[in-house]
């Protein structure tokens, strides 16, 4: 590496690979970061819509990635990692750049994307300007915590940096400038037809689902209400507002991602805080004044629309605060120096603990922090800029594909819960689709999942717990919708839930699939409340040892789905363990090997969220 090598570069590139908006968020703190550094000028936007050809030209090129599913590429960045995966893949000699990884240590693949991407650049003729950096949302200041070292080792790697020990940063180093993002022109009058019923709504191949049919699977006394959701009938988006009907291709392991609107209520709340009328009509653009001149695309982008539109469909406005806001609003507090410093400690990494306590812990939303804090008001445009996009909940398929004609099944958690100051709190999205009735339309577009089908009939092990269940009800279904094909293989499902009279969910299908289509289809369920002690998965896997041992040794294929905490990383190990006892004669070196090369064949697939 070139020390202070780039001192010259009067732009950089920063390109992100996100799926929930983490790597974007962190792309834009640096993109910020490197403005008030020197660089004239940053592009700042998702990898998939920068020509992967113009890479190797972009030098220095700062790439933020999170994982998706089983370490794979997010959404945002998987069509440029396909194309640099090929044999055929542009040469990126000269280019110069570094990754940093938006990762969770609670997941097995830890960061697994961002260090598959920087071996795969320099591979193709890149050369680091640092080494990668791996962030932990575990960590005790998060990401931060990993991040903001990093970009001090880049500045100085860039010749942006003119202090050489840590000692010496000044203070204030990391405070990140304001950086508008959007330009926003209040039109004068109205707009004969509003623009947003002229076009899609959102970026993505966008479709209608209808609600055929809602019903509760838990009983009516258990804490959480867990929803069976059936779609039907798709509608497609044409030219203007026409519509068709037309079918749906999905596999299984595939997921729906569904859009849902702000409320009117939270909306007259921000518009009470805002002192604006919902009825005046906007158009957003983006601002490239404070030189961030390219950014990720927009579908509202120079579409006049009501400003009440606007806040429907584009802005989270039930999203928590980030710290990055409080930051924002100190800004504009210059007028009471306590209500400035009271926001400063909220957007400060050294006084997180305050953070979590007043935003995180009680998931207190923008339109609540604008309320307390009434008397800073910033322009709509830094507002916009500052508060999260509405983005799609990503809903796993619990239907088959063959099996279920023309339908899409959804299995969905409500959630709900109290706060430490015994506030109430719902899900948005899990609270709209467990309160639709048939008729209901919502805004949809299908997600590729990770699970796929073996390619001929193995033996399957199937663990899952809670809405877990749902791609491995997708999959089993989809087999028996095969006949004679899978009728006659073993399918060994191990389901954990609390209560056997209380969330024991489909338990009247796998009986009735058991006794028809699946003639070998066994379930384990794991009551974890039934007993005096509570009781598994992996427990009911460890107790069945001999028998899932065998079917590992005839080819099995392993699917694990649910919460990942700690459900994956306890499965993995007593798998681990079955695999040294019964498989490899108590050898623990080669019950590891065999493990090993059972992942490496494909034949152990997680999918897991954070609650």
């Amino acid at each position: 590496m070139h020390e202070g090598a780039g001192a010259e570069a009067e732009v950089l590139t920063v390109l992100y690979g996100t799926q929930g908006g983490c790597a974007e968020h962190l792309a834009f703190t640096l993109t910020s970061l490197a403005l008030k550094r020197g660089f004239k000028q940053c592009c700042c936007l998702p990898a998939d819509e920068f020509l992967l050809e113009s890479w190797k030209d972009s030098s220095p090129l700062v790439i933020i990635c999170s994982n998706a599913s089983q370490g794979e590429a997010p959404d945002s960045i998987r069509v440029s990692w396909s194309r640099l995966l090929e044999p055929t893949a542009p040469s990126m000699e000269g280019l110069r750049f570094a990754v940093f990884g938006a990762g969770d240590s609670l997941y097995q693949k830890f960061n697994y994307m961002a260090k598959m991407l920087h071996n795969r650049l320099k591979q193709l003729g890149g050369e680091p300007i640092i080494n990668r950096g791996l962030g932990d949302e575990s960590d005790a200041k998060g990401h931060d915590e990993a991040f903001f070292p990093w970009i001090m080792q880049l500045w100085r790697a860039l010749g942006r940096l003119n202090v050489d020990e840590p000692g010496q940063i000044p203070e204030g180093f990391f405070n990140v400038p304001l950086l508008t993002k959007y330009s926003v022109l209040f039109i004068e009058g109205s707009v004969s037809s509003d623009a947003i019923s002229q076009k899609p709504l959102y970026n993505e191949e966008t479709f209608n689902c209808v609600v055929k049919q809602n019903v509760r699977l838990t009983a009516k006394d258990h804490f959480q209400a867990i929803h069976h959701v059936v779609f039907s009938r798709v509608v497609n988006f044409l030219e203007g507002a026409v519509e068709r009907s037309g079918p749906l291709s999905f596999e299984v392991g595939d997921a729906l991602g569904i859009y849902c609107a702000n409320s009117d209520a939270v909306i007259d709340s921000f518009l009470a805080q805002t002192q604006l009328s919902g009825d005046v009509v906007i158009c957003v653009t983006p601002n490239i004044s404070e030189g961030l001149i390219q950014q990720r695309s927009q579908p509202f982008f120079g579409r006049p629309m009501k400003l009440r539109s606007f806040l429907m469909h584009y802005v989270d406005l039930e999203a928590v605060a980030s710290r990055s806001f409080f930051g924002m609003l100190a800004r504009f507090a210059e007028d009471d120096e306590e209500v400035r410093e009271r926001l400063l400690e909220l957007a400060s990494s050294d006084h997180l603990d305050d953070f979590m306590s007043y935003s995180h812990r009680e998931k207190r939303n923008v339109v609540e922090v604008l309320s307390d804090f009434r008397l800073v008001r910033p322009p709509l445009a830094v507002l916009l800029s500052f508060m999260p996009p509405m983005r799609p909940r990503i809903f796993s398929i619990s239907s088959s594909p063959t099996f279920d004609v023309a339908e899409i099944h959804l299995t969905v958690a409500q959630l709900s819960w109290q706060t430490p100051l015994k506030r109430s709190r719902k899900g948005v999205y899990s609270s709209h689709l467990a309160a639709a009735v048939p008729g209901d339309l919502f805004t949809c577009f299908l997600w590729r999942g990770s699970l796929p089908m073996p390619s001929k009939p193995v033996p399957l092990i199937c663990v899952g717990t809670g809405t877990g269940i749902a791609p491995l009800r997708s999959l089993i279904r989809e087999c028996a919708a095969a006949g004679s094909v899978w009728s006659d293989v073993p399918l060994l499902l191990v389901f954990g839930c609390r209560y056997e009279g209380k969330d024991y969910l489909y338990s009247n299908e796998w009986n009735e699939l058991s006794k028809d289509r699946l003639k070998k289809l066994t379930v384990l369920p794991a009551f974890s409340r039934d007993g005096d002690k509570k009781f598994y998965v992996q427990h009911q896997l460890g107790r069945h040892a001999r028998r899932v041992a065998k079917l590992l040794d005839e080819g099995a294929y392993i699917y694990v789905c649910g919460n990942s905490t700690p459900m994956p990383k306890d499965v993995a190990m007593t798998f681990d363990e079955i695999g040294t006892q019964c498989c490899c004669g108590g050898d623990e070196v080669q019950g590891q090997e065999y493990m090993k090369q059972l992942r490496k064949q494909g034949r152990y697939m997680v999918d897991s969220w954070s609650a």
